[in-house]
């Protein structure tokens, strides 16, 4: 593994490693490494700029690293060890199965179940939003059926469920 190939990838710690060479007399070290040879031999004969430049690597040394990162196509996602591992973000999106609407009948029974003693009348259809036509038929049949009784109190048709 070359460090200064310009098709690996870099790493933070070992920029500032070489970074840290200047102070030892060898400027510009880590400016070869991320690939930045004009400026690298400009670091090596100023003594990084008078180490005026070193100080500014050092305060942007992992956003310099990033970028060299990506121009040699590597993004932060990327496996250092195995670029040909990519990682990927799935979100998994559940099937719906719609739901089918209630029949008349079943919303009628629905009704019965929740009202008191399971007790209609043909207004508590119309409040659910049953037409009074629809309602009658289906409260005649469950009754001819044998599903409910239908009994009359004082002039109105109950139907006991």
């Amino acid at each position: 593994m070359n460090i200064f190939s310009n098709n690996e990838p870099k790493q933070v710690n070992i920029a500032y490693l070489l970074t840290c060479l200047s102070f030892f007399g060898f400027s510009g070290v880590q400016r070869f490494y991320l690939g930045k040879n004009v400026t690298g031999v400009i670091w090596f004969f100023t003594g990084g700029l008078f180490f005026l430049g070193t100080a500014y690597d050092l305060i942007t040394m992992s956003n310099q690293v990033k970028e060299c990162n990506l121009q040699i196509g590597f993004d932060g996602h990327s496996s250092y060890e195995d670029p040909s591992i990519i990682e990927a973000n799935y979100t998994v999106v559940k099937e719906v199965t719609p739901i089918k609407a209630k029949s008349f009948e079943a919303q009628i029974i629905d009704l019965a179940e929740a009202a008191d003693m399971n007790q209609l009348a043909l207004k508590d259809l119309i409040k659910a939003g049953i037409s009074l036509d629809e309602g009658k038929t289906i409260l005649e049949k469950f009754a001819n059926e044998g599903v409910c009784e239908e009994v009359s109190m004082d002039g109105v048709k109950i139907y006991c469920f």
